[in-house]
């Protein structure tokens, strides 16, 4: 089975041939089978009218990738927020999760855990615990992690999430809100 990038980059190579045959064509005359002549052209050679295919144009434009970090907030309104297990998937677009970094509260600053051959498939559950008390844990909105994606294409991406878990100290579990945010900039 031919990969999409397989197809994309032969399709980037045919066109390049295409466009280099049409230009030498427009140049030099036809392929007919008369033997070239040694006459000197002085005239300047034609320009050439070759347009790419529209197929040509897109697959080339969907080669086009830019990077993203999306921060994951959890909301654990005013209970403090030991540990949490979070999915986290790309809904929409093409997009490749490439690293996950930690959160802004020390509780949470290491990088979540995480498989990571479930982010070769766009998707990733995120989870983190804290042994701190009471007093040393986050309260309310918190980012937890930050996800770097790389986006391909001009589809915007569009992210969806699921809270599985989040508990408060002694393993209590907890109501939480949760929200993904593309930082400004990035896209």
């Amino acid at each position: 089975m031919i990969s999409k990038r397989a197809c994309i980059s032969s399709a980037v190579v045919l066109f390049a041939v295409c466009t280099a045959a049409g230009v030498l064509l427009a140049q030099h005359g036809s392929s007919d089978s008369q033997p070239a002549s040694k006459t000197t052209v002085t005239e300047p050679a034609p320009q050439s009218n070759v347009q790419p295919l529209p197929q040509v144009q897109q697959l080339a434009q969907a080669r086009v990738s830019r990077f993203a970090a999306v921060d994951v907030v959890i909301d654990s309104k005013d209970q403090p927020l030991a540990a949490y297990q979070i999915s986290f998937a790309a809904s929409a677009g093409d997009v490749s999760i490439v690293s996950i970094e930690g959160g802004k509260h020390a509780a949470f600053a290491e990088p979540p855990y995480y498989d990571p051959k479930a982010i070769q498939n766009e998707r990733a559950i995120l989870a983190g615990f804290s042994t701190r008390g009471a007093g040393d844990l986050p309260k309310g909105r918190t980012r937890v992690a930050t996800v770097h994606v790389e986006i391909r294409g001009n589809v915007e991406p569009q992210f969806e999430w699921k809270v599985q878990v989040a508990a408060t100290v002694k393993g209590e579990s907890i109501p939480v809100e949760v929200s993904v945010h593309t930082q400004k900039g990035a896209l």
